[in-house]
């Protein structure tokens, strides 16, 4: 895609989102009807799109839309874009609420890792008998980890097993 026809969609996203049409399915889910590219004025015996949204957030989001870019794709569609610059527009403040929340949480987390993950205390934490502990890998030569030895493994004792069930007696 070159600049021209990139400047050309940004342009029908900013200009559809005055002829935006929100609206509920028959469920009651969240729904906006858009104006297809052959339909850019909104006009009513023109072309329209149904896009889904998800309205659960802070934020609504979009998550389907009923043009053939989208059915063909499975990708964000000029038509979503549009919805979600939409909403984005609306709820700029619950947007920068929500980041700002995030960043202060995420802040207070770092900050709690820091004050416990010390050198000193990782030592504390981690004794020196468990630290000093080699781990065999199965299926070595050499190895004496059970894991990959005999009927430990799998099939031999499943059989086994599944015959030592009562359901799977012969009844005499």
């Amino acid at each position: 895609m070159n600049a021209t026809q990139l400047a050309a969609r940004e342009k029908y996203i900013q200009d559809i989102q005055r002829y935006i049409k929100v609206d509920e399915d028959k469920v009651g889910n969240l729904i906006c009807i858009v104006p297809s590219k052959s339909n850019p004025e909104g006009l009513d015996d023109g072309a329209w799109h149904t896009v889904h949204c998800e309205d659960k957030t802070s934020v609504p989001y979009t998550y389907h839309c009923s043009c053939e870019s989208f059915e063909y794709r499975r990708v964000e569609c000029p038509h979503m874009k549009a919805v979600n610059a939409m909403y984005a527009r609306i709820y700029k403040s619950n947007i920068v609420k929500r980041d700002a929340k995030i960043f202060v949480e995420a802040e207070e987390v770092k900050a709690k890792a820091a004050k416990h993950n010390t050198p000193e205390a990782l030592d504390k934490s981690c004794n020196k008998e468990l630290r000093e502990t080699k781990v065999l890998k199965a299926n070595n030569k050499g190895s004496t980890d059970l894991a990959g030895k005999g009927a430990l493994n799998g099939a031999t004792q499943s059989a086994e097993f599944w015959g030592s069930l009562p359901s799977r007696q012969k009844v005499l």
